[in-house]
């Protein structure tokens, strides 16, 4: 036995005898990282001076861990941590982003060093170091083929929604989300998608985490959201997801290709589409990109905001089965591709107002629908689970007069039209019938607070018959 294959075997038996000996309920976290194309930097530095940036990543990175964890270092650029005893799923999250900070502040003459992490997370994830190692790597892959300089954490959706189960009912969720079939799957993406948008700090990987799962339940190989310059917020090479060996080149032709397949595809089909590889009747550039792409069959959702196309979600799939995507697909996908978008949506305009989500959470656990509803044009921006519960993610983005009141204008007496935005004391009371709840419901109105919220109005809706039993 080799000293290496020792190494490996007293590293596994190590992690494996400190999981068995924790008490239940616990939760640990395993990362892998390596630099991204160290082969460049040794070529630069050679191998010595690669020793010596190496040495310095490691000094840096031991600074973020207690001295409870287990860090090794693998092979030449590669490390294995095994986080012992975390709060949160989002503790991981914070850990990451510190640790490729710290990584991304090193510079090779004029080349910045760049890290990728994959984790998985026990018990979520496996049981044993072999499962969670495994998951890991899968993880790092995919972190890897979504640009690099970044982290993933294994089917992280899920991973969240089991762990906000925990939370909530003591007890670990054992879901396993491809068993799920019909109106109960898309009752459950809806839910994962409400608290990826609820709990998770970084938008990026939230709509990753959304976009993964949709990806692995429904076979595609990949996917990528694309809005224009006006609404785009976000970095959009981190708004993909590709499984290992259907990555997009990370180049900028390719963006600028996948910008024009987005507009091609609106202007040839307007809200969705079905494109095969072998149509005979439809844009021959598109059919072009996807035999470069390598004979992919394509499934395409317009997003809009207020009726107007501002980019769009592809999704790719490599025929390899032979089994194509059809109308009937289509129809399956719709309701969850539309919360895709909702998201998308939502993370766009709130992107300068995390204080304000922060501050919003205190009405979850009341009896009530909370909205948050842009008074120039009476758009919802914001709705809680409980009001989602009722009108559906897609009512984000849509008339509140629409979605409360199934108006196709204002409704005529709107405290909105009489509450003077620079007042921010201002406020009011109206009782109403809400549509989307089919409840009487008192409507109390206030402005929303902070920096860049003017003219938000909080909208909190209470059920008369919870305030003052039946009536």
């Amino acid at each position: 036995m080799s000293d290496e294959t020792l190494f490996y075997n007293e590293l596994e038996a190590l992690i494996d005898t400190v999981i068995k000996a924790e008490r239940d309920h616990v939760i640990h976290g395993l990362l892998i990282f390596n630099l991204d194309d160290f082969a460049e930097i040794n070529n630069l530095v050679g191998v010595d001076g690669g020793n010596e940036i190496l040495d310095i990543i490691s000094g840096k990175i031991n600074e973020f861990f207690k001295g409870t964890d287990i860090v090794a270092k693998l092979r030449g650029d590669e490390y294995a941590v095994l986080v012992r005893n975390i709060r949160a799923v989002t503790d991981l999250e914070k850990l990451c982003e510190k640790i490729l900070t710290s990584v991304s502040e090193i510079y090779v003459s004029d080349m910045q060093v760049t890290s990728s992490i994959g984790v998985s997370v026990y018990p979520f994830h496996g049981r044993t170091y072999a499962d969670l190692l495994d998951k890991a790597y899968q993880a790092l892959m995919r972190a890897k083929a979504n640009g690099k300089n970044g982290y993933r954490i294994y089917e992280s959706a899920v991973t969240k929604a089991k762990f906000s189960e925990y939370i909530l009912n003591g007890i670990y969720g054992e879901i396993d989300y491809r068993s799920i079939s019909g109106s109960d799957w898309d009752r459950y993406f809806m839910d994962v998608c409400r608290q990826m948008f609820r709990y998770d700090s970084n938008i990026y990987a939230s709509l990753n985490s959304i976009l993964e799962i949709f990806c692995l339940y429904h076979g595609f190989s990949r996917a990528f959201i694309l809005t224009n310059g006006e609404h785009s917020v976000y970095d959009e090479k981190h708004l993909e997801f590709a499984l290992p060996g259907c990555e997009y080149p990370n180049t900028d032709v390719m963006n600028l290709l996948k910008q024009d397949l987005v507009l091609r595809l609106y202007e040839d089909f307007d809200d969705c589409a079905i494109v095969h590889t072998d149509d005979q009747y439809t844009d021959p550039e598109i059919l072009e990109y996807m035999r470069v792409m390598g004979d992919c069959e394509i499934v395409f959702f317009a997003v809009k905001d207020e009726g107007k196309c501002i980019g769009g979600i592809v999704y790719e799939k490599i025929e390899e089965d032979g089994n194509r995507i059809s109308l009937n697909d289509l129809a399956k996908f719709s309701s969850q591709a539309g919360a895709i978008m909702s998201y998308a949506l939502i993370s766009n305009r709130f992107r300068a107002s995390k204080d304000l989500m922060a501050k919003i959470e205190m009405f979850e656990g009341m009896p009530a629908d909370i909205y948050i509803i842009d008074s120039e044009n009476y758009t919802i921006e914001y709705m809680n689970s409980r009001a989602l519960d009722a009108a559906g993610v897609s009512a984000i983005g849509s008339k509140c007069y629409k979605i409360l009141h199934n108006f196709i204008t204002v409704c005529e007496d709107c405290p909105l039209k009489n509450m003077n935005p620079d007042d921010t004391t201002a406020n009011a009371k109206i009782e109403t019938y809400n549509f989307s709840t089919c409840k009487l419901c008192l409507n109390m109105y206030s402005w929303v607070s902070g920096r860049d919220n003017k003219g938000k109005a909080l909208l909190v809706s209470v059920d008369v018959e919870d305030l003052f039993g039946e009536v």
